[in-house]
């Protein structure tokens, strides 16, 4: 299934566990949910993002663990759409829980399985992409045993000591594959979060209450959407842009 296809898996995985938890389908009241299965963790790989949004928002799930995990050479969801919906997973009681955002370099999307193959595209395109930079197939298979595994001994074995992988691939090093790169997001409700420039339009807030921003000798200073690889998707999350000049004039 590709992206033209709709709804893929690793989206409805979330907006499973976010009507868990209604008992009514946000876009008609009329229809009685109450499910109340017990979904603490959800694993998600190389979703898609925003096909669905429930009552016209993004979709937000809270007090569960997250895990998704991306190539960095999918040539089907070709920008890592998952960070949208790790940026909506929030921790709001007092239970322990976390978050990660996996990157791997040179990995695609079909060789999570043994099926689908080194060609993420069908059709007359198929010949025309170049998997010679791939990872093998076995190798982006074990890293995505390792972090699966990893993730489910964490979060429902309750065994800390795995939460390191997620900070840091290199807690990992023994069991993953040589010579591949990664990059991780990772955060859990320990965090204190001052801001994160998401709460209104007003450059002066932040999102702990009492704190405030202020700049100091910029040229520029706003809030904007973090951009996805193609320009006209973001990442449903906001960054703070302050610009300012050095000695010569020039914008820095």
């Amino acid at each position: 299934m590709s992206l033209r296809d709709g709804l893929l898996g690793g989206e409805a995985v979330a907006i499973a566990a976010a009507f868990n938890r209604l008992s009514r389908y946000p876009d008609n009241a009329l229809v009685r949910g109450d499910f109340g299965f017990s979904i603490k963790s959800i694993v998600a790989i190389a979703p898609s993002s925003g096909f669905y949004k429930p009552s016209g928002e993004p979709l937000k799930i809270a007090n569960v663990d997250y895990l998704v995990i991306q190539g960095a050479h999918d040539a089907d969801v070709a920008t890592f759409l998952g960070t949208r919906q790790y940026h909506h997973v929030m921790f709001e009681n007092d239970e322990p829980h976390f978050k990660c955002a996996l990157y791997i370099d040179r990995a695609n999307h079909g060789q999570f399985n043994t099926i689908w193959g080194v060609r993420d595209w069908s059709g007359p395109v198929h010949a025309l992409q170049n998997v010679k930079p791939l990872i093998t197939g076995d190798d982006q298979r074990q890293i995505a045993l390792v972090y699966i595994d990893a993730f489910l001994e964490a979060s429902l074995h309750k065994h800390r000591a795995y939460l390191g992988v997620f900070r840091d691939p290199r807690a990992a090093a023994k069991r993953l594959p040589a010579g591949v790169r990664y990059v991780a997001q990772y955060n859990d409700s320990s965090f204190t979060l001052i801001c994160d420039f998401e709460e209104d339009i007003d450059a002066m807030t932040a999102t702990l209450d009492g704190a405030t921003v202020e700049a100091r000798g910029v040229k520029e200073w706003r809030e904007v959407k973090i951009p996805l690889r193609f320009k006209e998707e973001n990442q449903d999350n906001k960054a703070l842009i302050a610009r300012g000049e050095d000695n010569r004039g020039d914008r820095t």
